[in-house]
């Protein structure tokens, strides 16, 4: 009897697990590209920094030929996730599921993480339930399908948090946790708010901790795993007079090499950044889930400091959010930066849904109908999260209203994947062809036109997405793509068939958007759409005909025009 109760104690877990994977790899490849993680694989693919872009540019903009020194890093964000990706594209080949995997893997493995950390600190039930809520958040599931760079992050600062408990009962392995610092601190910046965190709970609780032998080697192993970033944005500042990109912005160093990238002249708004994380949040969790978690936390949170002294266990977690918090307040609130916040949230949250039946309910004498309703209401609570969920990050065509039913932050599947089908079936096969070493490889001249497709498309598409679906064959596999507005920069006034012919292209292809899903924004405005429509007009004068691309909601998408040129 007590081993079948032991199984099914340990089944529960199990079950958590496979949920929170299938709800993460049930969706990874059904929206299309379509943001800054376009960005991210493009150059994983590669591992090249490239943006493909005037307004942030990347040192293979800025020297004749790329030095060693900026390999070690980009421009942007330390290299960690860039190496993930590009072992990922390595193994599976430049798709769309080798782009997401790193992340899916970190989100699933951060749900065990949470598990094991819980249930160290606290209990098997406590860990249940934390790992449970992680798992079927909606936000969790979204943003481990997409190629950002926090999930990884997340994976790795509980790690780290993991081993930073197993150090304080065990020194030896201290040298754990300051290799994953490390790794944690090549991911992105935003994951310092670790660092004083954790410092601020040794000072009060464990202060010999900082002339252990063990922990003084870990802090050296952490710099050691770190140092290629710092030597990066040292050759940097002596290159150009400024860190990277990120550590720019922070100290308002010069930008001129970044003109996109805008200076924020109203200073910092605690405040309103503080605000926006609880409307941010709201908009990607369901109701009756943001409101148990908002009541939880703002319980746990004020019970673990009032008893800091008695119960440590709860403070290394508050402190940990409290610092996440004031990383968000101070450099503006995004969805992407509070999904940082929730590992700490659902464990507090947790553990103060028991604090509270042990203080209030448990020793009631009519504890057990109480408990039966408690239990029915979380359920509830639960089932809609994962219904949210499934609406949100699996369902072709979601149920019901927007930020209601589903996240407003739901990814669309417009059209390019399966646009990008129909150019394979074109003929078009990737392998990459070209190792760039200077910005001269990412361009073409006429001379290698010769017997190549050309494919020119709308200008106005939604720019990342072009970026993956589009530059990578350019850049990587020397295949002509290039935007109708560079080509009417480029060659104005010039009869296009007639200049691709001499130069012997043996197609020339327009790929025209034909769904708002697939522009970028503001660029469904007719002003817009006009020099798009004209060069459709001339296509169609020359007699080609449009291969129509539908997405997976049967929705038309593209349309694809078609001259061959030799005939």
């Amino acid at each position: 009897m007590l081993k079948s109760l032991l199984k099914i104690k340990y089944l529960l877990p199990a079950i958590v697990f496979v949920i929170a994977a299938i709800l993460i790899f049930g969706g990874l490849t059904r929206a299309d590209v379509q943001h800054d993680d376009a960005t991210y694989s493009f150059r994983s693919l590669g591992y090249l920094d490239f943006m493909n872009s005037q307004l942030q540019t990347t040192p293979l903009q800025w020297f004749e030929t790329v030095p060693t020194w900026s390999k070690l890093s980009f421009h942007d964000h330390p290299p960690l996730t860039f190496a993930l990706q590009h072992v990922s594209f390595k193994l599976f080949g430049p798709s769309l599921f080798a782009s997401r995997l790193p992340s899916a893997l970190a989100g699933v493995f951060s749900v065990v993480l949470l598990f094991l950390i819980a249930k160290k600190q606290y209990d098997f039930k406590t860990a249940a339930l934390a790992s449970a809520l992680l798992g079927v958040l909606a936000i969790h599931s979204w943003m481990s399908q997409i190629s950002y760079l926090e999930p990884v992050a997340v994976f790795l600062i509980l790690l780290t948090v993991y081993l930073f408990i197993l150090a304080l009962e065990k020194e030896i392995w201290w040298l754990g946790f300051g290799a994953s610092l490390g790794l944690t601190l090549l991911t992105k910046y935003t994951v310092l708010f670790i660092i004083p965190a954790l410092a601020i709970y040794l000072l009060l609780y464990h202060r010999k901790i900082f002339f252990n032998k063990y922990f003084i080697v870990s802090m050296v192993l952490a710099v050691l795993i770190f140092s290629p970033v710092v030597y990066y944005n040292i050759k940097m500042y002596q290159a150009r007079g400024h860190f990277d990109l990120q550590l720019s912005v922070l100290l308002n160093q010069d930008r001129s090499d970044w003109p996109g990238i805008s200076r924020n002249s109203a200073g910092v708004n605690f405040l309103n950044n503080l605000t926006t994380i609880f409307k941010d949040l709201f908009a990607v969790i369901s109701l009756p889930m943001y409101l148990m978690l908002c009541f939880l936390t703002i319980y746990g949170a004020i019970m673990s400091f009032i008893e800091r002294q008695k119960n440590k266990t709860n403070f290394i977690f508050l402190l940990l959010l409290l610092f996440v918090t004031i990383l968000i307040a101070v450099t503006g609130a995004v969805v992407r930066f509070d999904y940082l916040l929730l590992p700490f949230v659902v464990v507090i949250a947790s553990w103060a849904s028991f604090d509270i039946y042990q203080r209030y309910i448990a020793s009631r004498p009519d504890r057990k109908g109480r408990t039966i309703i408690i239990l029915l209401a979380l359920g509830a609570v639960i089932v809609f999260e994962l219904f949210y969920n499934i609406n949100t990050n699996l369902l072709a065509i979601p149920l019901g209203e927007r930020g209601r039913a589903y996240s407003e932050y739901r990814w669309e599947n417009g059209g390019f994947n399966e646009l990008e089908e129909y150019l394979i079936s074109q003929g078009l096969h990737f392998e990459i062809t070209n190792h760039v070493d200077s910005l001269s490889d990412t361009m073409f001249q006429a001379d290698q036109l010769s017997g190549q497709k050309v494919f020119v498309y709308d200008p106005n598409l939604n720019w990342f997405s072009t970026m993956w679906y589009f530059s990578k064959w350019s850049v990587y596999n020397r295949e002509f793509f290039i935007s109708a507005a560079d080509l009417m920069r480029i060659l104005p006034n010039t009869n296009w068939f007639d200049f691709f012919k001499e130069q012997g292209a043996e197609t020339i292809y327009y790929i025209r958007g034909a769904n708002k899903v697939v522009f970028g924004p503001g660029e469904v405005e007719a002003v817009n759409q006009q020099s798009a429509s004209a060069l459709e007009n001339i296509f169609i004068s020359s007699g080609a005909k449009a291969d129509l691309v539908r997405n997976a909601n049967d929705d038309l998408a593209f349309k694809v025009y078609k001259i061959n040129l030799q005939e």
